[in-house]
């Protein structure tokens, strides 16, 4: 049986750290918010949490260079009663998902790069709490070259 390969956490915290970064300076979020990093709060809020098990899904000879892929989640929590206001809450993550897919963010670090992030579930409802939040999340995954 085949060994699977895993990521090392800070080869994962500075992918997400990145994305998180570029997103926060470069895309129009949602007035009065900012993307967190595993940060969702009880009021409204978004969030990237990334999922365990990211693994190497190519290892080259020299031991130390390989293509890594993990999964991801962006949250968005938001007051939604109307069924107008949570298409508007769902279009706002899905653009978000499409604008994010469009980028290939620069790490700024010289052995990691990013191959291509793909939104691989669409965005969907997850909980409305007792004061009215609605969270959605959308799975997201990215592909990179380490080495």
């Amino acid at each position: 049986m085949a060994q699977v390969n895993l990521l090392s956490a800070s080869v994962v915290r500075n992918i997400c750290k990145t994305i998180v970064n570029y997103i926060n300076a470069n895309y129009d979020i949602p007035e009065g918010l900012y993307l967190e990093y595993q940060g969702l709060t009880d009021d409204r809020s978004l969030s990237l949490q990334d999922l365990p098990e990211g693994i190497k899904i190519k290892e080259y000879l020299d031991g130390v260079s390989y293509v890594g892929q993990y999964s991801f989640v962006i949250y968005y929590r938001t007051y939604a009663n109307t069924m107008e206001e949570r298409m508007v809450a769902i279009s706002q993550l899905d653009d978000l998902c499409e604008w994010l897919e469009s980028q290939l963010p620069d790490t700024g670090i010289n052995d990691l790069s990013i191959n291509f992030i793909k939104q691989i579930q669409s965005s969907y409802l997850v909980g409305i709490s007792e004061n009215g939040l609605h969270t959605y999340k959308a799975i997201m995954t990215v592909n990179f070259d380490k080495g």
